[in-house]
């Protein structure tokens, strides 16, 4: 499919029913979500929510977020909260207790939670043993974990992951999140809960 055979008039038609039946599902809620927003969450749906007197914007788990939206978020003083008191979409055969997370994040935990989820979806659970950090200093996290006696690594590819194991055999691993794109590292994680 070429650029010139997409029609922009019908693009434009398809987005705004999409609108229509959001705001349709919204209105016949009386402006509660009785189930979490989906799809993409973008600043226009944060500067509604405003609009309507939200101060919190439930969105679904799988829903994405735009940062343009996060700002608008920010600015605005709205909570952006994945799922619903009553979604059921997780069961409890992939749901973790915090306390059982084999995956943890200080500068962002909706990011250690998403690594979380995907080892949970292929059946990988949390190891007593091992513990894995997500960083975006990773260095500095790493001399703080040794300095409290804990043997750490850094790793920024899924080819090292062996090599380290063989070598220092660590507790607790620092994915170097400045060199790991999400996919890459639900890949080492796995590989060093395996």
């Amino acid at each position: 499919m070429t650029h010139a055979s997409i029609d922009p008039v019908w693009i434009a038609k398809i987005v705004r029913e999409v609108i229509e039946r959001v705001r349709q599902n919204q209105m016949e809620t009386g402006g509660q979500t009785a189930c979490p927003i989906s799809g993409v969450i973008s600043a226009a749906t944060v500067t509604e929510a405003a609009g309507n007197g939200k101060t919190e914007l439930r969105i679904a788990t799988k829903a994405v977020v735009t940062p343009a939206a996060r700002d608008e978020a920010k600015r605005l003083g709205i909570t952006i909260t994945r799922g619903a008191n009553n979604e059921t979409a997780q069961t409890e055969k992939t749901k973790q207790p915090p306390s059982a997370m084999a995956v943890t994040d200080q500068q962002n935990p909706e990011r250690a939670e998403a690594i979380s989820q995907q080892l949970s979806r292929r059946g990988i659970q949390a190891s007593a043993s091992v513990r894995i950090v997500l960083s975006d200093s990773p260095s500095k996290d790493v001399y703080e974990i040794c300095s409290t006696g804990r043997r750490a690594a850094v790793v920024g590819s899924i080819a090292a992951v062996d090599r380290i194991e063989k070598e220092l055999a660590p507790q607790t691993w620092v994915l170097d999140m400045n060199t790991l794109n999400f996919v890459a590292a639900v890949n080492v994680a796995a590989r060093i809960l395996k």
